[in-house]
């Protein structure tokens, strides 16, 4: 993640509803994130590859366009936004991203980051290595049929959200986006 190296004082600490030492099985997260499709022993095999640091502060970033991709994050608490810069500078929002949800699937296929995702206020988030959970979900058919499940959920809202565009007027985009 690309976050400020430099050590922050525990006065200083943003606060942050989520223990960043609280595991899968206690989160209160887990039955809308990855842990959902899964058994107790299961838990505490994708426990284990779960990587978590400290509470973002708002305009930190989790991943930045274009750098190399290697993990999802589940958002435990707080709230992200994802955008793309244009070449003429223009920043374009593409997702917000709330507690439970999956974020950075859109880099698997090219192996880098097509947009920015920062916190829009202080937010936990759980680092997912995702050469570690491709090698755990063949172990786990159910995790990976779930992980299946989110990747198939991402891209028929994709779809709906391109008819929308393309069909609907102004107002009625921004409705639809204030819905979702």
């Amino acid at each position: 993640m690309n976050r400020p190296s430099t050590p922050v004082a525990v006065g200083d600490e943003p606060h942050c509803h989520q223990d960043p030492q609280t595991s899968c099985s206690s989160c209160r997260m887990s039955q809308i994130c990855l842990p959902i499709a899964l058994e107790a022993p299961d838990v505490e095999r994708l426990d284990s590859i779960i990587q978590r640091g400290r509470p973002l502060r708002r305009g930190e970033q989790v991943f930045r366009q274009n750098d190399p991709f290697h993990a999802l994050y589940a958002v435990r608490s707080g709230t992200l936004k994802s955008y793309s810069v244009s070449n003429t500078g223009a920043e374009q929002i593409t997702a917000f991203y709330f507690p439970g949800e999956i974020l950075g699937m859109e880099g698997i296929s090219q192996r880098v980051h097509p947009n920015t995702v920062e916190a829009l206020e202080t937010a936990a988030i759980c680092e997912i290595p995702f050469e570690l959970l491709g090698d755990l979900s063949i172990r786990i058919p159910s995790l990976q049929r779930h992980f299946f499940q989110l990747m198939s959920q991402e891209i028929a809202e994709d779809q709906l959200l391109i008819v929308m565009l393309s069909k609907n007027s102004a107002d009625q985009r921004v409705a639809a986006l204030l819905l979702s």
